[in-house]
């Protein structure tokens, strides 16, 4: 099972918050895991502020068409605002 992680589920696989275990499991079953180049930028970003994420709708927007075109049915996130914005690209949101 392939999986996208958007950055919220990504950086709960390094730093220690709530929900990572959970967040690192799912990921320890997939047999491949994907995301945004922006993922980059942004984890260097949590990195030094602890999971502040800078709320971005372009960025959003990015990272669903990423997920689009990659052929992914659904999008892995922790962001309370990523998940109300798949449907309008035909996607499916999860959430660990």
């Amino acid at each position: 099972m392939r999986l996208y992680f958007d950055t919220a589920c990504v950086a709960k696989c390094y730093l220690n918050e709530p929900g990572g275990l959970a967040v690192w499991r799912l990921a320890r079953r997939a047999s491949g895991l994907y995301s945004s180049m922006l993922a980059v930028s942004e984890l260097s970003c949590v990195s030094h502020r602890r999971g502040h994420f800078l709320e971005d709708l372009a960025g959003d927007a990015l990272r669903l068409v990423t997920a689009l075109e990659a052929s992914f049915p659904e999008v892995w996130s922790n962001d309370r605002h990523l998940p109300g914005a798949v449907e309008y690209f035909g996607l499916r949101g999860r959430s660990v």
